[in-house]
């Protein structure tokens, strides 16, 4: 039985170099080949916009002893859970049930009123300030104008929910700082960055998979000649 013999010679840089040369072409060509499809793809998409607002948080008042969520009074001193009780109102199911059917968007976008608020749930996004009173509001869409009225809906409908689930004695929930604004730029689809991203991604894949499909071919040929 003979013995497997490999190759001690080590593999240096200009192996790479080599092996890189002589595959060049389909490497890069299916590289810039991904790298157009995926910037024809993003710039493709339809722009979307955001609408924000930024608001207060009064340090005031307190939760009710009927509250549905069980806040005790020492948590109503805290200002961080009274701000995760607004976030979780803003984007809880109720809320994107009563802005889907205020704005008829499941006619608009013709699906049914739950993938309407689902979809609602999706476009807001809120941020509360560490150890500080301020939230961000954002709401992304296709229609800047819609985006305005959404957001303008929701901090009227925050209070209504707080009265009906009887939360706090806080009125408002919010205090609006700004007036809630749709940015006229649509938010930027970074399909150039995007577009080399992928480039760099087929390119590494690729030089990979070649490089250890050559190695492995090697083995086998010192294999073969060390069988005779």
């Amino acid at each position: 039985m003979k013995q497997r013999v490999y190759s001690s010679k080590k593999i240096t840089i200009l192996d790479y170099f080599r092996m890189i040369s002589r595959y060049r072409q389909p490497i890069f060509g299916l590289a810039v080949f991904i790298a157009i499809l995926t910037y024809a793809i993003a710039a493709a998409k339809p722009d979307i916009y955001k609408a924000s607002v930024r608001a207060i948080k009064p340090n005031r008042g307190g939760y009710t002893s009927n509250s549905l969520l069980g806040i005790s009074l020492l948590d109503a001193a805290r200002g961080d859970e009274k701000g995760e009780i607004i976030e979780y109102l803003m984007s809880s199911r109720r809320m994107a049930e009563d802005v889907a059917k205020e704005f008829n968007l499941a006619k608009e976008w013709g699906v049914s009123t739950e993938v309407a608020a689902a979809k609602v749930q999706k476009m807001v996004d809120t941020h509360t300030r560490p150890q500080m009173p301020i939230m961000d509001i954002w709401a992304f869409g296709k229609d800047p104008d819609l985006l305005v009225d959404i957001i303008k809906f929701m901090l009227t409908n925050l209070d209504k929910l707080n009265n009906d689930l009887d939360i706090t004695t806080d009125k408002p929930l919010l205090i609006v700082l700004d007036e809630v604004r749709a940015d006229r730029e649509p938010v930027s689809k970074n399909a150039g960055r995007k577009a080399v991203v992928a480039f760099l991604l087929v390119s590494v894949t690729m030089i990979t998979s070649i490089f250890f499909w050559e190695y492995i071919q090697k083995l086998k040929a010192e294999e073969k000649r060390a069988a005779i």
